[in-house]
């Protein structure tokens, strides 16, 4: 199990969001494990999608004040958006 953590850690990037919202096509469908997909082809869609929003979240929190983003982050989940987003 501990083996496994260091190989999807490898794989993706060290866990680094600004180079995993940038993973092609290619580069997903190449994250393999002896042969197999580490992940169903949707869950690695998802994570891509994750980081992009991470890093949307990220420069949002250095735009603004705390309370913006903490709003932000509470609209978002209960309400599907942000008022307070930049174009």
């Amino acid at each position: 199990m501990f083996l496994l953590y260091f190989i999807v850690r490898k794989l993706f990037d060290q866990f680094d969001p600004s180079s995993i919202a940038q993973f092609t096509e290619k580069k997903l469908l190449s994250l393999k494990v002896n042969g197999n997909l580490l992940l169903s082809e949707p869950k690695l869609r998802a994570i891509v999608e994750n980081a992009k929003q991470m890093l949307k979240v990220i420069k949002l929190s250095i735009q603004q004040p705390p309370s913006i983003v903490a709003n932000c982050l509470w609209e978002a989940e209960f309400s599907g958006g942000c008022k307070h987003r930049q174009a």
